[in-house]
């Protein structure tokens, strides 16, 4: 099937297909490499939390703030489990 194909399906068989491939890569995904300079920079990451430089979202939070403020996000904070509005 081509891609003209599928663009031209209707929804519920787009979300078909696409659960299908999601559950094959999931499956695969164990034989990809992850490349050095993205384990790099999520150390230097890691690194800037561990230190206080920078700020952990969890990804509910992130969603729920796309979109409605410019420069708000309502950030987790995961010692505390609790809810912070952070203006940026």
């Amino acid at each position: 099937m081509s891609l003209t194909e599928i663009t031209q399906l209707p929804l519920r068989e787009k979300l078909q297909i696409m659960e299908a491939l999601w559950d094959d890569l999931s499956k695969q995904v164990e034989r990809f490499e992850i490349p050095r300079e993205h384990l790099d920079l999520l150390d230097v990451r890691r690194a800037k939390v561990a230190a206080g430089e920078s700020t952990l979202h969890d990804w509910d939070s992130v969603k729920y703030s796309i979109g409605r403020n410019p420069g708000v996000f309502i950030s987790y904070d995961i010692q505390t489990k609790s809810l912070a509005r952070v203006e940026k």
